[in-house]
């Protein structure tokens, strides 16, 4: 999958896009957690109408990716159900600089 949006970087890629469609986040310095969001979830995210974690509550389909080089992230595992503890806090919304 081809990062299509960085959204935020703190020493490696921390929250992104990738191929339009997917959000991935950081779980820890090597893997990453992310599912498939629609046109309407993106945009809600992106004008900062919804926090991140009201997108991962809504869904039970996640992947786990880890990356390949700085533009691409690959899949290496399906879940369907997470521990609440890994979802992301309350409250992160999505401010443009």
């Amino acid at each position: 999958m081809i990062i299509t949006k960085l959204l935020y970087y703190y020493d490696t890629p921390t929250l992104f896009i990738c191929d339009d469609n997917y959000i991935f986040t950081s779980l820890n310095e090597n893997d990453y957690i992310g599912l498939k969001i629609n046109n309407e979830q993106k945009l809600s995210f992106l004008n900062g109408e919804i926090d991140l974690r009201t997108i991962f509550e809504n869904n039970t389909k996640f992947l786990i990716g880890t990356f390949i080089n700085s533009e691409e992230i690959e899949v290496v595992d399906y879940i369907g159900e997470i521990n609440e503890d890994i979802l992301p806090d309350y409250g992160l919304f999505y401010c443009e600089k």
